[in-house]
């Protein structure tokens, strides 16, 4: 299963918080996101999504990472 990684790329602890996630989930696909950037939803369709130091707005977006990544279970 992918494993994806969307990290706040403008700050260090964003970067921090995407690093750690790396460290302790490897071969995991990092993608950097900032506020304004379009959200790659074809690459997060049933990828197993990390979301550090973010939220998706608006709140909607949320709901629908929700949906289109896989389920934990």
């Amino acid at each position: 299963m992918r494993k994806i990684c969307l990290y706040h790329r403008s700050d260090l602890d964003g970067k921090c918080s995407g690093a750690i996630v790396k460290r302790h989930i490897p071969g995991t696909e990092m993608i950097g996101i900032d506020y304004g950037d379009k959200i790659p939803w074809k690459d997060l369709e049933g990828a197993h999504v990390y979301l550090v130091d973010f939220s998706l707005q608006p709140w909607t977006d949320m709901i629908r990472l929700a949906d289109v990544a896989e389920k934990h279970k």
